[in-house]
């Protein structure tokens, strides 16, 4: 899964962002959105304050499938920080 959306994000990134090409794990938050929309049916599920400049946004696929994390700044970049499987809202150890 990994491998795929790196590849997505790069070639937004060279593409339409050159100025962003040295890095391919962050695109403008609306590419990233889009991305991970199409290649992984993934939404905004829950959000954080992580900085005064920086949010941490959780993208999750329908059923937690799959998800993303996501740092989201106020210049209007996102840069995918982790992404897995089997994403719950439970506490570990709680009954279902």
């Amino acid at each position: 899964m990994w491998k795929i959306f790196a590849a997505a994000i790069a070639a937004l990134s060279l593409s339409a962002f050159p100025a962003f090409a040295d890095d391919p794990n962050c695109a403008p938050t609306s590419a990233m959105a889009s991305v991970l929309k199409s290649e992984f049916n993934e939404t905004p599920a829950s959000y954080g304050v992580a900085t005064d400049k920086v949010a941490l946004v959780i993208f999750v696929s329908p059923g937690g499938e799959t998800w993303s994390a996501v740092a989201v700044g106020t210049d209007g970049m996102a840069c995918l920080l982790q992404s897995g499987k089997y994403w719950t809202d439970k506490p570990a150890g709680q009954p279902s």
